[in-house]
């Protein structure tokens, strides 16, 4: 596909100062009242952290949208106990039933109706950086090697991510080779002071381990990786970014098995491997397993070609 085509699907391309404008203004639209994510979401009852961040927002002080229940917020570090409890939302997506007879919209974590304010978890406010340009000021994107001795052709790869005081950072790396063999899966210290590890997504509950940072993990990447490796994975755009990588040889399972809404309706990772594999995964309750996403989406790939069909490189 076109350069066009790579960044409908939103993957960091050079130069990076292109969306700065449109970031900017969405920046600036930021502090105007909004509600919650959803439409049908109430809006959480008034906390002694919101009451704090109302006065900071009256002198001046910069407010960002809460990645998770959308409420806005003022940024800070370090966190109290108030903070610490200040966001009140769902750890699980929004699946629609049908119940007698009419369809009803429930979260997966709780079974609590969309339209209740009751909310099941409690936590920190976070933010996601959704501007390429401004995810390039804080740590600036990078290519893999151009020339790296006996590097994989084809890899699979799949990234876990963490909310830090600087939006989201990854956290665990796992990237296997055609057949599936792990080439790398380790966990990340991330640059800036962890805020959640988003364990019920990510899975990770510690980080004491991370033998890497993210510069780390780049460089273990280029031992057996180059700029003509063809990387495939499921919403990559995602994982190039928290990994401040710029890379043009792709093959996204979100492209190659599209929703028929096209963007920006997709199909989940887990929906695809039930439809397309008849295999079932993400069904454990401590999170998503990188190694296990990387598998999927390569054995995704491999069942579309050995249909004969074409896989398109976003390239």
């Amino acid at each position: 596909m076109s350069e066009s085509d790579l960044r409908n699907h939103q993957f960091p391309l050079s130069p990076f100062e292109d969306d700065a404008a449109s970031a900017t203004s969405k920046d600036a639209s930021v502090s105007a009242p909004s509600g919650p994510r959803h439409p049908d979401v109430q809006s959480p009852a008034p906390t002694a952290a919101s009451a704090r961040d109302q006065a900071a927002q009256r002198e001046g002080k910069t407010r960002t949208v809460c990645e998770r229940c959308g409420c806005q917020y003022v940024p800070k570090y370090p966190l109290d106990e108030v903070d610490m409890e200040a966001c009140h939302f769902h750890t699980g997506r929004i699946l629609r039933e049908r119940v007698d007879g009419q369809f009803q919209r429930r979260y997966t974590c709780c079974q609590e109706i969309v339209e209740s304010s009751r909310r099941c978890a409690k936590g920190p406010h976070v933010f996601k950086e959704e501007s390429n340009s401004l995810l390039h000021a804080r740590i600036p994107f990078t290519k893999l090697a151009k020339d790296v001795a006996n590097a994989q052709p084809v890899v699979a790869l799949d990234c876990e991510m963490s909310y830090t005081t600087a939006g989201m950072e990854v956290t665990r790396v796992t990237i296997t080779d055609w057949n599936g063999n792990s080439l790398l899966d380790e966990l990340c210290r991330p640059d800036n002071p962890v805020l959640d590890l988003n364990t019920a997504w990510s899975g990770i509950t510690s980080l004491e381990s991370a033998r890497y940072n993210l510069a780390g993990i780049r460089a273990q990447m280029d031992k057996f990786m180059s700029q003509d490796t063809i990387i495939i994975g499921h919403g990559l755009e995602n994982d190039m970014r928290t990994l401040r990588i710029e890379h043009r040889r792709i093959i996204d399972t979100v492209h190659v098995f599209p929703h028929p809404n096209g963007l920006p309706y997709r199909f989940s990772l887990k929906r695809l491997a039930e439809k397309v594999l008849g295999v079932f995964v993400q069904t454990g309750t401590d999170g998503h397993d990188s190694l296990e996403d990387a598998r999927t989406c390569i054995h995704l790939v491999q069942r579309k070609m050995d249909k004969g069909d074409t896989i398109v490189i976003l390239a």
